[in-house]
Parts: C-alpha cells; sequence; structure tokens
C-alpha cells in the first residue's frame, strides 16, 4: 500500500510539472500585435517580391510603384493595394517606403525613416530606421545583402 501511494504521488508530481511545462511553452494570445519594424520587415520582402515577379513579366521595373497594384498595361495586380498610399507605399507608421532602383537593375534599396518618419543618424541610439538591400542573384531571384547599412 505504501508503495502504491509513492508511486501515484510521483505520477501526480509528473503530471503537475508536464503542465507547468505544457502552459510556459504555448503561445502567448495576449502580447498583441507584432512590432512595426518586424512588420516592415514582412512589406520589404511583399514589395521585393512583387518588383521580381514584374520584372519577370514585363522585363524591366515599373517607373510608378502604382503599376503593382494593377495600374499596368495587363492589370496585373502583383502587392496588396493596402500598401500603396496616395501612389507610395508606406510603411507600418503610415510613412513612405523610400525605393531606390539601380538603373542597371542589380540592386534595390528599401528605406523606411521609422515611426519619426525622418532620417536618422547611424549609430544613434535613438536610430529607428529600417534599411535594407537586396541584390539579383539570377533571372528574378534576389538575396538580401548582409550589410544593409
Amino acid at each position: 500500500m505504501r508503495y502504491l501511494d509513492r508511486t501515484l504521488r510521483i505520477i501526480i508530481i509528473g503530471v503537475i510539472i508536464s503542465g507547468f511545462y505544457i502552459i510556459l511553452s504555448l503561445p502567448r494570445w495576449n502580447d498583441g500585435p507584432p512590432p512595426p519594424r518586424l512588420l516592415n520587415s514582412g512589406i520589404f520582402k511583399s514589395i521585393i517580391g512583387a518588383l521580381s515577379m514584374y520584372h519577370q513579366d514585363f522585363g524591366f521595373f515599373p517607373k510608378e510603384m502604382t503599376a503593382l497594384i494593377g495600374r499596368n498595361p495587363q492589370r496585373r495586380v502583383y502587392i496588396k493595394p493596402e500598401y500603396v498610399s496616395k501612389g507610395k507605399f508606406s510603411d507600418a507608421w503610415g510613412n513612405p517606403i523610400v525605393i531606390i532602383i539601380d538603373p542597371k537593375e542589380k540592386w534595390v534599396k528599401l528605406i523606411s525613416y521609422g515611426a519619426n518618419g525622418k532620417k536618422d543618424i547611424a549609430g544613434d541610439t535613438n536610430n529607428d530606421d529600417l534599411v535594407k538591400n537586396y541584390y539579383r542573384i539570377d533571372n528574378g531571384n534576389w538575396a538580401e545583402a548582409t550589410n544593409s547599412n
């Protein structure tokens, strides 16, 4: 009988510890939305994907970014219209995203000036700018540069 009580206690303790482990490993539902900087990375990837698909279809990059939301000769939509405001792409704060395309179409630079919408000084502790460089590695494929500033 004593052996059975001891075994039962060990099992109960194991179940309790396992329960705590499961609860702690579940995703937190009350953390709120992801931070804007993370959202901007997703927007940047969407823009690069849309530019790449447009380039594959037409052989060149669009002169106006509204071409990616269907204002092109074939009326194809390459990216969600909610990313575009007043003919420009907007970051997670609603500020314009600067898109610089190499004239030889070998690289694209995307810049979000962060919550304040202004270019910050490199190395400043309050610098919230997000700058990403993408290089063309072959037909239609892009790679993000390791040094993005």
